[in-house]
């Protein structure tokens, strides 16, 4: 449940940022970064975008279509970064949770609230999709035998390291509350 996850993410108080899940553990930031990796090759963005190097922009949806069609492309691979980031948001940036307490948002009344959430959460997922962008214009592309090296000899094992080390600490955090 997504609303779970930001649920799980409150910290009471002004510095209600140390409940979000990146500033939990060292642990979540490494599988953070490895989600984010695996978003902007989801989403076909540089360093990622092999579809799209030099030898092929005189091939494919480049040249075959224009207007509508290009633009329909070109929609979808945003969409894409929209979604990546707001998931990113959600799981990792609490959400539509402020970073400076949510008392004070809380105490408006209900249309503001919800107002002031949704601008908090717009502001996370295109904080987001920005560095998307900025990735894309300060990285060279990889070649497919680098990008398949990446996934499986770094970022596989990574992401179970990270899996495996939450699960201990998950188990050693309720073996030390008693709970069984």
């Amino acid at each position: 449940s997504l609303q779970g996850i930001v649920a799980a993410q409150y910290f009471p108080g002004w510095l209600s940022f140390l409940g979000w899940n990146l500033f939990q553990t060292p642990l979540m930031v490494l599988l953070a970064g490895v989600y984010y990796l695996a978003g902007l090759a989801e989403c076909n963005r540089v360093p990622f975008d092999l579809a799209e190097g030099e030898s092929e922009l005189v091939g494919g949806f480049h040249t075959e279509y224009s207007g509508l069609r290009w633009g329909l492309f070109f929609i979808a691979e945003y969409a894409d970064m929209m979604i990546v980031g707001a998931l990113f948001s959600t799981m990792f940036l609490g959400g539509y949770q402020s970073p400076v307490g949510e008392e004070w948002i809380v105490s408006l009344p209900q249309p503001w609230e919800a107002i002031a959430h949704s601008c908090i959460m717009v502001a996370k997922f295109v904080a987001s999709v920005g560095f998307m962008m900025w990735i894309r214009w300060t990285l060279p592309r990889f070649r497919i035998d680098q990008v398949m090296k990446l996934a499986w000899t770094k970022l596989v094992p990574l992401a179970l390291v990270g899996l495996f080390g939450l699960a201990v600490t998950q188990l050693l955090a309720a073996s030390a509350n008693g709970v069984t």
